[in-house]
């Protein structure tokens, strides 16, 4: 039976079920998602401000029903375009260069085995380390080695805590809205809104 729940960061706006569909609470109709060269179905989200931004489908059926995570999204049956949840769960690197041996394909997109490790990968790891948790599980989490932990942990960019960087850069992505003059700053399963003064204090 296909289940509904609220979109992660949209909640109120748009909803997603358990089969893959994304639902627009505006204008009550189904969205049509459009699929990127990789064949994964992406659909574009409109927040409270009016600001678009393009979400794959299988991320946000995940976050939903599973919980937002940094992890690798895995389509059991192989297929991009198969976002029922039954086909999709989390997994880290190594098990996405798994599933590519043992189906004998290159994954693509986010889930190449050689994809690096985002900016604010690196920075989550940073501080997760030194907040004392164990880097046996961010190696199983991000499917690096501990030579890759130890030179994040190194590397002075991602000093935790530290002065190398402002605050506002531990966020994945920024919007500026002209209407109010602020910004709002956007990571996995969090949103903050702040003003230009704030901004600046950063």
């Amino acid at each position: 039976m296909e289940q509904w729940r609220q979109v992660v960061g949209y909640e109120g706006l748009y909803e997603v079920s358990s089969e893959g569909r994304v639902f627009s609470k505006y204008t009550e109709y189904p969205l049509s998602p459009t699929a990127d060269r990789q064949g994964y179905l992406t659909v574009s989200l409109t927040d409270l401000d009016g600001k678009v931004s393009n979400h794959k489908v299988h991320r946000l059926v995940m976050a939903a029903f599973r919980g937002a995570s940094d992890l690798y999204v895995l389509h059991a049956n192989d297929n991009p375009a198969d976002n029922r949840l039954e086909n999709l769960r989390y997994g880290t690197q190594k098990d996405n260069q798994a599933d590519a041996a043992k189906r004998g394909r290159r994954p693509t997109g986010e889930n190449h085995v050689n994809s690096k490790l985002s900016d604010w990968q690196k920075r989550k790891i940073a501080e997760r380390v030194a907040q004392g948790e164990k880097r046996s599980a961010l190696v199983e989490q991000y499917g690096v080695t501990n030579t890759t932990i130890s030179r994040i942990i190194a590397d002075s960019r991602y000093a935790w805590p530290g002065h190398d960087y402002a605050p506002h850069e531990l966020w994945e992505r920024r919007e500026y809205n002209p209407d109010t003059d602020s910004y709002w700053f956007f990571r996995t399963g969090d949103v903050k809104q702040v003003t230009r003064e704030e901004f600046n204090a950063w």
